[in-house]
């Protein structure tokens, strides 16, 4: 008896239903699993069946996924899911310093911002650079220490680590005290850290860093931040800073041009020459004098003394105004 041959039907489509809002208008969206150019006889090549159910389940997922995504995953959160190309790839959140450290830091010194603010941190979305105050936005950052030159725009994570200031020999930390602070509705502040060295190195400047210390839940890496370049100083050097404005009751040689214990101190001193207000004064009554007590001096040293102590903070029972 003859055998008849058995034949098995293989869907040629797959179905998505669209609904409107009224069950009448319901849509229904096929896909075809296999390309219209195959041949029949092409099917039994199990090469060319397995690129066909890819090449529809990629169809499949690009189309339907992403709205059940964004309908259901994204407003659990409180996040959306942001399809736009972003300027760092995958890195689609960064952390950003806010403001600036001063020029001139020194070593065993409380890390401020310029005004003496605490330096601030946040969150932004890469694409539009707003903050960041929803669902993942609290973690931990950790604070380092980068080389001064690092001027790159845009960098992975293995280059912003190989930035990173190793300790010299035989020295501890280059920072102590708080290096892990928390980012709390995407805004964090350095409040308790110091320098334990000075940035003597390639540039004799450092930048600081700061990274997350883990990854947020979303699947997105956090662009690390970095700060303006800056120098670190000897603390002990501070007691030999000189003044933006002098005040009358400095000593004289904070003073530009006027070195401690320097030839030219020494001899004002000489003459009672001691603070801002005794140099001020004479200045004032009789330059010729004044000069004549400091001796042999350069044009050029002189105009730069001169110019800063103009830049004094006149006492108000002194002066009425500042010095013109």
């Amino acid at each position: 008896m003859a055998s008849s041959k058995r034949t098995s039907h293989v869907p040629s489509t797959s179905t998505k239903r669209i609904k409107h809002g009224n069950p009448e208008q319901e849509e229904i969206q096929q896909y075809p699993l296999f390309p219209t150019t195959l041949s029949r006889s092409a099917t039994n090549d199990n090469n060319i069946i397995a690129f066909c159910i890819e090449h529809s389940f990629r169809k499949v997922i690009r189309d339907v996924v992403p709205p059940m995504l964004d309908r259901y995953l994204a407003p659990s959160r409180g996040l959306t899911l942001n399809r736009r190309v972003n300027p760092f790839g995958t890195r689609g959140l960064q952390l950003c310093f806010k403001n600036n450290l001063p020029k001139k830091n020194y070593t065993q010194s409380k890390i401020k911002a310029e005004g003496g603010e605490p330096l601030r941190i946040e969150l932004h979305d890469a694409g539009n650079l707003h903050i960041v105050r929803d669902g993942g936005s609290s973690m931990k950052i950790r604070i380092c220490v980068l080389q001064g030159d690092f001027g790159k725009e845009d960098w992975t994570a293995e280059e912003f680590d190989k930035q990173i200031v190793i300790p010299r020999e035989g020295k501890g930390p280059l920072l102590k005290e708080d290096k892990v602070i928390t980012l709390k509705d995407g805004v964090a502040f350095i409040n308790n850290l110091e320098f334990t060295d000075i940035s003597k190195r390639r540039t004799e400047e450092f930048r600081l860093g700061a990274k997350i210390v883990r990854s947020n839940s979303i699947g997105y890496d956090i662009r690390e931040g970095r700060s303006e370049p800056f120098r670190v100083l000897d603390v002990r050097g501070k007691a030999y800073k000189k003044h933006d404005r002098p005040s009358m009751n400095d000593e004289v040689w904070r003073l530009r041009g006027i070195r401690k214990d320097g030839k030219l101190h020494t001899e004002l001193a000489s003459h009672g020459i001691k603070c801002v207000k005794d140099f001020l004064q004479l200045y004032k009554t009789n330059e010729a004098s004044l000069r004549e007590k400091i001796g042999k001096i350069a044009e050029k040293s002189w105009k730069k003394i001169i110019a800063h102590v103009k830049e004094c903070d006149v006492d108000d029972d002194e002066e009425e105004e500042r010095v013109k």
